[in-house]
């Protein structure tokens, strides 16, 4: 590899010095003998380069789907790179199954499926996480873009440095008269000296999809409830055993009741183990007061009594009790539309008067005061004074709140019987019904037949069929 110009002229000594100074910067190492490269100038002129390749042992060829062992070399945030058996294979952080990578120590032997061979640089999983055989799978390598824009940003540093190298020496040797030979393994000197090549781009692998029978797999059905759908669901507190027992009594309910406790005012009742409240004294079966006390005196520890409910105070816990029949209540049950009470005027106003029953005060509007004509019921309401005696019928009652309606113009109605006479005069049709005003008072219902004309006001006479009180009306036939 000596080679030398003729009529070439040695170069001054200090240039010889700082050419071999400019190579010695260049080597890693020179207190051994295994410099990869080694460059002289002799004192006739001639540069000698020589280029020395270190060799390494055939690596192994990596099958997919074997399973192999090798050693942890190094690792980072993304994986682990494992050498195996001169190979070196990136086992990434996504195939270490339950591995953890804070186990994969240096020198770590582990077992390893060869899950990828087609890129750079092999690709390796941990053994018991690799894809079991007949089984489909679909494998996608991610590649971390940082990672290869390094490499390949290293590696671009690296051929552009060897260039720059190679024209340097090239270009001082031509400068002094010699002649370079690069050997093979070397690189050639640059057309361009100082212009750095373009930067070797590194393909990330494409995702593999790896197919094979795979065993049956038993189907099942999952409901999915889409978020906006979903049934809202409340929440509540729950609820003690005696606010829920308060929540279902109320006043009227007839109940059973133990003695607990006696004072001279009363008893102190409880129900089951929830309910308690008091028995007053007043409220004890007697005609007198002298019976009543003597009632409570007969009491006894535990006794029961059959009680019914007169307050209920849900916020204290507390019940009222009475033992007194309930003469209101049983009066509103005895009262039906269509009934004929007996009452007094107790008080009136512009739209009716108030009528005290003896048990309950009911109320007569004046629209069900006698009388054919507004002006007419008017006339009699204001009439009314305060005692004065009416037979009314009752047209409406309401048990819940114990309210009575009653009337005095539909009364005449209530004695009327299937079959009964009435006479009226023609009002209107409407449909196939003929409307009829009744001298007894209300309305009388006739179906019309045949093709008979009737002029307003026009005489009918007609038999009852049926009486609705409280509507005011008569079907006639």
């Amino acid at each position: 590899m000596n080679e030398s110009k003729p009529g070439a002229t040695a170069p001054p000594d200090d240039s010889a010095s700082a050419l071999s100074s400019l190579t010695s910067a260049v080597e890693p190492n020179n207190n051994n003998n295994n410099n990869p490269e080694t460059s002289n100038i002799n004192p006739k002129g001639t540069m000698n380069m020589t280029t020395t390749t270190n060799t390494t042992p055939a690596a192994t060829t990596l099958v997919e789907g074997a399973t192999v062992t090798g050693v942890v070399e190094s690792k980072n945030q993304h994986g682990a790179s494992v050498n195996i058996d001169g190979t070196s294979a990136f086992l990434p952080v996504g195939l270490l199954g339950d591995t953890s990578l804070s186990d994969l120590a240096k020198g770590t032997e582990i077992a390893v499926n060869v899950v990828d061979t087609s890129g750079a640089k092999p690709r390796v999983a941990i053994a018991d996480t690799a894809p079991a055989a007949t089984t489909e799978v679909t494998e996608v390598t991610e590649v971390n873009a940082e990672v290869v824009t390094e490499t390949a940003q290293a590696e671009t540093e690296v051929e552009t440095g060897a260039d720059d190298l190679q024209d340097s020496i090239a270009s001082l040797a031509a400068k002094w008269g010699a002649s370079v030979k690069f050997e093979s393994g070397s690189r050639k000197p640059s057309s361009k000296p100082g212009k750095p090549k373009a930067a070797r781009v590194v393909e990330a692998p494409v995702a593999k999809v790896v197919t094979e029978t795979a065993p049956a797999v038993e189907e099942k059905t999952v409901a999915v409830v889409e978020p906006e759908t979903a049934p809202v669901v409340e929440v509540s507190e729950p609820v003690s055993e005696k606010a829920a027992f308060f929540g279902t009594v109320k006043v009227g309910d007839e109940l059973t009741a133990t003695v607990k406790f006696k004072k001279d005012f009363g008893v102190h009742l409880v129900v089951g183990k929830l309910g308690f409240g008091l028995l007053h004294v007043s409220e004890m079966p007697g005609t007198t007061m002298e019976d009543r006390k003597a009632f409570l005196t007969g009491l006894k520890y535990k006794q029961e009594l059959k009680v019914r409910v007169i307050k209920v105070d849900a916020a204290a816990n507390r019940l009222g009790f009475s033992m007194v029949a309930d003469e209101k209540a049983e009066f509103f049950a005895s009262l039906k539309v269509g009934t004929v009470v007996e009452g007094t005027v107790s008080g009136t106003k512009e739209i009716g008067a108030f009528i005290n029953l003896g048990k309950t005060v009911g109320f007569l509007h004046v629209s069900e005061v006698d009388g054919k004509s507004r002006e007419v019921r008017d006339a009699k309401l204001a009439g009314f004074k305060r005692g004065d005696k009416l037979e009314l019928v009752v047209v409406d009652v309401n048990r819940d709140k114990q309210e009575v309606r009653l009337s005095q113009r539909r009364l005449s109605l209530a004695t009327l019987t299937p079959g009964a006479s009435v006479t009226g005069t023609f009002s209107s049709v409407r449909g196939n019904t003929i409307v009829v005003d009744l001298e007894v008072g209300g309305r009388g219902l006739l179906a019309k037949k045949g093709s008979k004309r009737y002029e307003y006001g026009e005489t009918i006479v007609a038999s009852v069929k049926s009486v609705n009180v409280a509507q005011g009306t008569v079907e006639l036939v």
